[in-house]
């Protein structure tokens, strides 16, 4: 639902500033600033749902020549290993969002500051690395969203 809210909030600012800009010749003021971050938001976000759905970019290589057997466990060894690469960035991202707090970094235009933006990746990471080590274990599996459209319906 934060994905969907975010996404429209970069659509709604896209159009008032085109708007703005092209009709009333007064564009929003920091639009780009707002847009960039609210972009980074919604594509850290959109990380958790897309590794829930399955959604996210898998390379099939083994598929083929393995059994479901052995398949399943080297599925589980890989999202073992993505759950921990991502959980370690975690830490890292945390570490940056605190020291561009404590450095008072902010957007050029608008003064915003970044940190908040790097404090969700570290969250967004921690969540798919949850994700995907709950998907290891073998506690949850790829369920799709009822509101997600099914491949083959018309």
């Amino acid at each position: 639902m934060l994905a969907c809210a975010v996404l429209f909030a970069i659509l709604a600012l896209t159009f008032g500033d085109v708007v703005g800009r092209q009709v009333l010749d007064k564009p929003i003021t920091g639009a780009l600033e707002i847009t960039e971050n609210l972009l980074a938001v919604f594509v850290f976000v959109s990380l958790p749902l897309a590794s829930r759905w399955g959604k996210h970019v898998t390379i099939d290589l083994l598929a083929e020549v393995l059994p479901n057997g052995p398949l399943a466990w080297f599925d589980r060894i890989a999202n073992l290993l993505t759950a921990g690469v991502l959980a370690a960035a975690v830490p890292a991202l945390f570490k940056h969002a605190v020291w561009l707090r404590q450095d008072h970094a902010i957007t050029p235009v608008l003064h915003l500051a970044i940190w908040p933006v790097v404090m969700i990746m570290s969250l967004a990471f921690a969540i798919v690395a949850l994700v995907h080590f709950l998907f290891a274990l073998g506690i949850i599996q790829v369920t799709e969203d009822a509101a997600l459209p099914r491949q083959g319906a018309n």
